[in-house]
């Protein structure tokens, strides 16, 4: 079955992985930093992306996608402040639970005292932002998923348009996407609401609405508490994001094929494909041998698998939003997938039983 009518496309140098989840601990409340402190373990942690001048221009910056943050300016993306200055326990937060999808790691494995250090040291390559204090953010009264709400939120996503830079179907790749630039000009790609657990800034429904609310600072994603016709409108946004997806790949390192009795469709948009349970196996840019891909825009490939008494069937999607130039002769796309298959399966090793147990010959 072709892939080029699966609904993707797949950028080159991608290998299969394994997923490892780390569990994070709890944030602590607030600490004073010595920004002394930090500075040493700046320059021994961070210097290399972030720069010595905190400008995010350090000598692996190049490499880094999307580009470290510039501290000097005193703009944070992820905050839960009403105002620009984010909270020491939102710089902490950062620090401890890295940035899904970008160079940014957790570093929750710093005691807690270091990483308060480095929070006091950060903010000093913008002193000046932080004269004000950070104003806390309110939230309008929480309103319960529904399908009411669901269906509110998608009206308020159509109508604030959101879908011109995050899609659709939420899936990063709407007619904005090439044209979106960062504050420093950087090419900057909208989130894929469909896959939740790479949300920068938390995927709870507490955390999405506070994103929607206060925006996200030096992007192109603005404040909509104040666009929404009514405030309870960012808990119906809310709910209708929470909706484009689940909150886990459940990642697979082996493939299920599930066995029918009907004949098995061609096309790959059938209802057919849509009951069947995907498979998620993660990718991971290829870094061994140049050109190396450091930052592949394709994460993870979906199979669903079928079997009958005649055929047998893969069913494979993955979304790359990044543009393709098609072929106008051959009605190629220049991305492709395969699989591969061994020429004669491994018979299994024989084995003995003796006494109760079984042992491998």
């Amino acid at each position: 079955m072709s892939p080029a009518g699966v609904g993707g496309r797949l950028a080159r140098g991608v290998t299969l992985v394994a997923s490892i989840v780390f569990a994070l601990p709890a944030l602590v409340a607030a600490q004073a930093g010595n920004a002394m402190a930090g500075k040493a373990l700046y320059e021994l942690r961070c210097v290399g992306c972030h720069g010595e001048k905190g400008d995010g221009k350090g000598p692996a910056a190049e490499l880094v996608v999307p580009k470290p943050r510039d501290f000097t300016t005193g703009l944070y993306k992820i905050r839960t402040s009403a105002n620009k200055a984010p909270t020491d326990q939102d710089l902490f937060r950062i620090i401890t639970d890295g940035m899904p999808g970008t160079s940014m790691p957790s570093w929750a494995v710093l005691p807690d005292k270091e990483r308060w250090n480095l929070v006091a040291y950060v903010k000093a390559f913008a002193a000046d932002k932080f004269k004000e204090a950070p104003k806390k953010l309110e939230l309008p009264k929480d309103v319960a998923s529904s399908g009411e709400s669901i269906k509110r939120g998608k009206e308020m996503f159509e109508a604030i348009e959101c879908h011109k830079c995050h899609g659709t179907e939420g899936r990063g790749d709407g007619p904005s996407r090439a044209e979106l630039k960062d504050e420093w000009g950087h090419p900057i790609a909208p989130a894929n609401l469909t896959k939740r657990w790479t949300f920068r800034g938390g995927a709870s429904r507490t955390e999405i609405a506070t994103r929607l609310a206060a925006g996200v600072l030096g992007t192109p994603m603005p404040a909509f508490i104040d666009s929404v016709e009514k405030p309870e409108d960012i808990w119906h946004l809310t709910n209708y994001i929470l909706s484009l997806g689940p909150d886990s790949p459940g990642y697979a390192t082996l493939v299920t094929v599930t066995a029918v009795s009907d004949a098995i469709p061609d096309d790959p948009s059938a209802d057919f494909w849509k009951k069947l349970t995907p498979n998620n196996i993660p990718l991971l840019g290829q870094v061994i041998v140049d050109p190396r891909n450091f930052n592949p825009s394709v994460d993870l490939v979906s199979v669903r698998a079928v079997y009958n008494d005649k055929e047998i069937a893969f069913h494979l999607t993955w979304d790359d939003p990044t543009q393709s130039t098609a072929d106008p002769g051959k009605k190629l796309f220049a991305d492709a997938i395969s699989l591969q298959f061994p020429p004669q399966p491994t018979p299994p090793t024989p084995s003995i039983s003796c006494a109760g147990r079984t042992a491998r010959a």
